[in-house]
Parts: structure tokens; C-alpha cells; sequence
């Protein structure tokens, strides 16, 4: 059974948005853990921290996350 137009749109937008939610997500995550971890981490590392938080491999920590801030923002 195909889906009409109308039915094709709102799955189309439907994937949009979950793509724009997740690309903002991982968007705030590599900002939020740069910011965490100040200078002595890079955009490599907060992005390797978001990758690893969102894919919910957790294979190491680059980003040390020791105090309740970044654990909070961590979890969240």
C-alpha cells in the first residue's frame, strides 16, 4: 500500500525533526563539554566526550567529569 502525499509529508517531517533534535542535542554537547573543560581540552575532546555519550559506548572519560556540574550536565 502506498502512502499518499499527505502521509509522505508528515513522515518526512517527522524525520526532520527528530534529525534536527538530535543534531541539536549533539550540538550542545560538544559546546557544553569545551566549556567544561576549559583550556586544557580541545574541540576534539568535547566531541569525542559527545560521541561517546551519545552512542553510549563510554569507553573512557578525555573530559574529566568530577564535579556535580559536569556530571549533572553529563546526565542531562
Amino acid at each position: 500500500m502506498l502512502a499518499d502525499d499527505g502521509n509522505l509529508a508528515r513522515i518526512e517531517r517527522r524525520i526532520l525533526g527528530a534529525l534536527l533534535a538530535l543534531l541539536t542535542i549533539f550540538g550542545t554537547a560538544v559546546v557544553g563539554y569545551r566549556i567544561i573543560g576549559g583550556d586544557r581540552y580541545g574541540w576534539i575532546d568535547a566531541l569525542y566526550m559527545s560521541v561517546i555519550m551519545l552512542t553510549t559506548t563510554g569507553t573512557k572519560e578525555v573530559v574529566p567529569t568530577e564535579t556535580a556540574a559536569s556530571q549533572i550536565f553529563t546526565m542531562v
